[in-house]
């Protein structure tokens, strides 16, 4: 037992050295949409390197300010993709709270694994807490079947009084389903397709795209909700003539990014599908080779 407790206190040690070494910045990675090359413990949900959100990553400014002041938003994440929340506070004027759940199906840990953990009843109990907070809208990565009978009423109770939901794997069934006219719209808004490789691949047009990977509904009580299931995230290797490096905006990450608030946006009231932001996203890739010399060169090195 005491030989369990010095190995213990030998790799606590070790992860404070490691992060008293390295800045912030140099610790924290981000892949794709958000994904977490790693982070520390312990799993208190506030200094997983993941969700500091004064660790700043490349960016565009998509909306910030907006008209009406901050969107408050109760975003609900699992641990393996941690970032998104932050990654939209960079973008738009949204305050967000995040609940972080165990897995991407399970709110708290199983009991075998609760001293690394969050229990299922610790997670609950702090979701519920959120959902009676003054919110415009919930964003959630988890899917339906992961919420208790005691959430998914709370959640019906806010969204019937006006609060949006943005699911991006499901969500809450709502009687009437907008014309695809409105969903071809919020794509063409907000995904530049011409700059994406899959989905220039894979959809000729933004109804197409929008046939495939959005749902708008809305209630007779006013309640909107957008489902943003199966958007296509290129995984590939990227062309060496794309910004694609770290320290540059991906485009993947901004229309995927532009997508998300979008539609939260549009669920709280604060947005029509075709919405008046400026667009600030390039409507086709940009090559290393139409940059200013000086950059263009650094890229190359980047590279």
């Amino acid at each position: 037992m005491k030989r369990a407790i010095w190995i213990l206190l030998g790799l606590l040690s070790h992860i404070a050295n490691v992060a008293a070494a390295e800045p912030v910045s140099d610790l924290f990675k981000t892949f794709g949409h958000g994904n977490r090359a790693g982070y520390l413990s312990p799993d208190d949900d506030i200094r997983r390197l993941t969700a500091i959100p004064d660790v700043e990553t490349p960016h565009i400014v998509l909306a910030s300010p907006i008209a009406g002041g901050p969107l408050r938003v109760l975003a609900i994440a699992h641990k393996s993709l941690g970032r998104w929340p932050v990654e939209l506070m960079q973008r738009f004027d949204f305050n967000v709270e995040t609940v972080y759940c165990y897995s991407e199906t399970a709110l708290g840990a199983p009991v075998s694994m609760t001293f690394f953990g969050q229990r299922q009843a610790d997670i609950e109990a702090r979701l519920l807490q959120a959902l009676n907070k003054d919110i415009d809208v919930i964003v959630t990565e988890m899917p339906l079947s992961a919420f208790s009978e005691r959430i998914m009423a709370r959640l019906e109770e806010r969204m019937n009084g006006g609060v949006g939901y943005v699911g991006l794997v499901d969500a809450p069934e709502l009687p009437d389903a907008l014309p695809p006219t409105e969903e071809t719209a919020l794509v063409e808004a907000a995904v530049p397709l011409g700059g994406l490789r899959l989905l220039s691949t894979k959809f000729p047009s933004a109804r197409e795209a929008a046939e495939a990977f959005v749902s708008l509904r809305q209630g007779p009580s006013g309640a909107r909700v957008a489902v943003l299931a199966g958007y296509p995230r290129d995984g590939e290797a990227p062309d060496p003539a794309r910004l694609q490096y770290a320290w540059l905006p991906s485009m993947e990450q901004e229309a995927w990014c532009s997508l998300v608030g979008r539609a939260m946006l549009w669920a709280a009231g604060r947005l029509p599908s075709r919405s008046p932001l400026v667009d600030a996203l390039p409507p086709t890739e940009v090559s290393r080779a139409e940059l200013p010399r000086a950059v263009a060169a650094d890229s190359a090195v980047a590279g």
